[in-house]
């Protein structure tokens, strides 16, 4: 039987050190409403590794909230992201759901909150700088 949920850092890193250019790391939970929780807590605690503004971060958390609720249906989500020294990446994608993005509604709520935002149907992706 497989855990519920899975962490991955892909690269680690001194607990003290803020993480260098070119890490990722890795969540898969279930694709369930009360899974959902572990993208946002995920991404904000990413952000404020990176030394995030509270501003952005919030703006980082919200987008992060609607992607993963785009994604909640059957099967698992996965949260990958990754930062440099200029931006961070997050993609949360579900191959079992297609994200509701009718006229692209989902793509305008999400580019106004992060600097760029992509809805593809099992995918979406988010870039803050």
């Amino acid at each position: 039987m497989s855990p519920l949920w899975h962490l991955e850092l892909l690269r680690t890193c001194d607990s003290e050190a803020v993480p260098s250019q070119d890490d990722d790391a890795t969540v898969t939970f279930p694709a369930t409403e009360a899974f959902a929780r572990l993208g946002r807590v995920t991404a904000s605690g990413l952000a404020l590794r990176l030394g995030l503004d509270i501003a952005k971060l919030e703006k980082l958390r919200t987008a992060v909230d609607l992607a993963v609720a785009a994604m909640v249906g059957d099967g698992h989500i996965t949260l990958r992201a990754r930062w440099h020294d200029d931006f961070i990446e997050i993609a949360i994608s579900n191959p079992n759901t297609t994200a509701a993005n009718a006229g692209g509604a989902l793509t305008v709520q999400l580019a106004e909150l992060v600097d760029d935002a992509s809805v593809a149907p099992h995918e979406i992706t988010l870039v803050l700088q």
